[in-house]
């Protein structure tokens, strides 16, 4: 009963003393611990997306352009790993291993070349800047995963089949559309066309499309399979692949119903696509067909050609039944890529670079370029930057609060001093002022800390959102309003701040007599 009484006597309106009037104090507390929320948040964020960029293999791929005079200084295979070698010549080291030592994976090369592709539908021609595929390609795996993420992306990515080997070809969305490119309409394209000028013509070679990815390192246009991408010199191929005399058979692809139906329905009895099969294979899209044949004849090879009832098809070609020269690749080299798996290893870049230095011919040398290697610098520097402002920020947010809320209930005590030296001198002791006040407090900041935290849930990622798009963040998406786990902030904005005044309190309140709270002795 005397407790009851005393809490609607003393307690009760000891709090919204401190609260303010019309909660005000509580409404700026919530204001501090939202902001130091949406802050922290930010931090997080930020903390986060650096550390995904830091592991994208965009960073941790480093290039070295090779020197025409080093080509055949640099082969690495099964048989000699000059690397390997080099590196024990230099440091003379047995205990670890070049690639252990500098944490990256073994070299493999990039080959680059720039053909012609048109567009039949606007008799539009461009140049493509083209690379060769590769097996298991760690950078075309993150941008197709990255991809798949995105709610942007116009492509099917979820069908990206690409055989790195093969004929087909990977391309980019803007070199699709792009109005200075092939100009399409959308993304709905099975085939590129490869032109060729052969016997004074300009042929267009059908090269099915394998996959369409958002875009390609260094302002690539497409990756394209390891044999297609061998056959680029080979005149002599193209001219074969083309001569109706040379290959008796007929490949169609098609998605219009009527040409499917038209196929399908034809008279079995008749020459024409009397052996054919329709198969859905090689493209992007679930409504595609290829349609093939075997011909006796040129006769009937052309007379099957002039029966296709509209031009919504395309011919496309078995290329593996042509041979192609097996060129040497060796001096096509553009540059050497490294990886480094082990991304606590990149503040060995520069020694890295004095050691690919060694590699020296005709006073040329490998080297890597300096500005990506401050690049990547630069994103690691950020990324601790954004852990210690993350910190920094926690620490600043309970400092602000610790001392907002002891200023209001020390300056609330020193008001109320001689009401409270009076009622120590009628029993109250100072351990019950501290656990009143020290409970005030906590109440306080649980209160204002738990608003806050709903209304930062609520708004934390719009706001974000709207920052970085403020920044010129593009990948605005991958940038999110991250929280700590409620554990963790429960700890730091209601625990620790609460002990810290509950602290501050005892030493200010525990040796204060009645006569000293009563004429205001220090």
């Amino acid at each position: 009963m005397f407790k009851s009484k005393f809490f609607k006597k003393f307690f009760k309106p000891e709090f919204k003393s401190i609260a303010g009037k019309n909660n005000l104090n509580l409404v700026l507390l919530i204001m501090i611990i939202l902001l130091s929320l949406l802050t922290i948040g930010f931090g997080e964020g930020a903390k986060i997306y650096l550390a995904e960029k830091m592991n994208s293999p965009f960073v941790s791929f480093i290039n070295v352009t090779i020197p025409p005079a080093l080509m055949s200084d640099v082969n690495v295979d099964d048989k000699e790993d000059k690397f390997a070698d080099k590196y024990k010549e230099v440091y003379g080291e047995d205990s670890i291993s070049f690639y252990d030592y500098f944490g990256v994976k073994k070299a493999y090369f990039v080959y680059h070349e720039i053909r012609k592709f048109s567009n039949p539908l606007n008799n539009k021609t461009v140049s493509a800047n083209i690379v060769m595929g590769m097996e298991n390609d760690p950078i075309l795996d993150y941008i197709i995963e990255n991809d798949k993420q995105k709610k942007g992306v116009k492509n099917k990515v979820n069908n990206v089949n690409f055989d790195p080997l093969g004929w087909g070809c990977v391309v980019t969305e803007d070199f699709l559309l792009s109005k200075n490119k092939l100009g399409y309409q959308n993304t709905d394209v099975s085939y590129l066309f490869y032109t060729r000028y052969i016997d004074g013509i300009y042929e267009n070679i059908s090269i099915p499309i394998q996959g369409i990815v958002s875009s390609l390192p260094d302002n690539r246009d497409m990756i394209i399979g390891e044999k297609l991408y061998r056959s680029l010199d080979d005149q002599d191929f193209y001219i074969e692949l083309l001569n109706d005399s040379n290959s008796y058979y007929l490949q169609y692809f098609t998605d219009d119903n009527s040409v499917m139906e038209y196929f399908e329905n034809y008279n079995s009895d008749d020459i024409f696509f009397k052996n054919k099969t329709s198969d859905v294979k090689v493209n992007l899209h679930d409504n595609s067909s290829i349609f093939y044949t075997d011909v006796s004849s040129i006769e009937d090879k052309i007379k099957i050609k002039k029966n296709i009832p509209n031009d919504n098809y395309i011919q496309t070609y078995v290329f593996d039944r042509v041979a192609y020269k097996d060129i040497d690749l060796s001096q096509e080299k553009e540059r050497i890529i490294f990886e480094f798996v082990d991304k606590g290893k990149l503040g060995k870049i520069e020694e890295f670079n004095e050691f690919l230095k060694k590699f020296t011919k005709e006073k040329k040398y490998l080297q890597i370029d300096m500005s990506i290697v401050e690049s990547k610098k630069n994103f690691d520097l950020f990324n601790r930057l954004a852990k210690l402002l993350s910190y920094a920020l926690i620490f600043f947010s309970i400092f602000i609060i610790v001392i907002y809320i002891t200023n209001l209930i020390v300056s609330h005590i020193s008001k109320n001093k001689k009401n409270l030296g009076t009622l120590k001198a009628f029993g109250l002791s100072n351990n019950h002022i501290i656990t009143i006040y020290s409970t005030i407090s906590i109440i306080l900041i649980s209160v204002a800390f738990t608003l806050s935290y709903l209304i930062a849930l609520l708004i934390g990622n719009l706001l974000v959102g709207n920052m970085a798009n403020y920044m010129g963040i593009t990948d605005v998406a991958e940038f999110k309003y991250i929280s700590y786990p409620i554990y963790i902030l429960v700890l730091m904005f209601i625990i620790l701040p609460s002990v810290i005044i509950f602290i501050k309190l005892r030493s200010s309140l525990h040796s204060n007599t009645p006569g000293d709270l009563i004429y205001g002795r220090e």
